[in-house]
């Protein structure tokens, strides 16, 4: 069985088993696995952007169109402000 076929281990604990059973690794696995990870790293970082951004800005950005005005007249009749 192809030690790399099991979707359910991420790209490092791939690379750690491989390591661990002396498996030998594609020449280009550390390469790889560093793109993997740099490419979570920067989804991750988007992620944390969107995050800081209070109720208001959020509702704004989905909604294109929508004044901040309007946006706080209707958190306040509904009762979030």
């Amino acid at each position: 069985m192809d030690p790399y076929a099991d979707l359910g281990m991420t790209a490092q604990q791939q690379h750690d088993e491989a390591t661990k059973r002396r498996i030998k690794l594609a020449p280009n696995s550390r390469e790889t696995l560093e793109a993997l990870l740099a490419k979570r790293e920067k989804r991750s970082s988007n992620q944390t952007q969107s995050a800081n951004l209070d109720a208001i800005a959020q509702a704004m950005r989905h909604h294109p169109g929508l004044t901040r005005e309007e946006a706080e007249d209707m958190a306040s009749n509904l009762g979030f402000l």
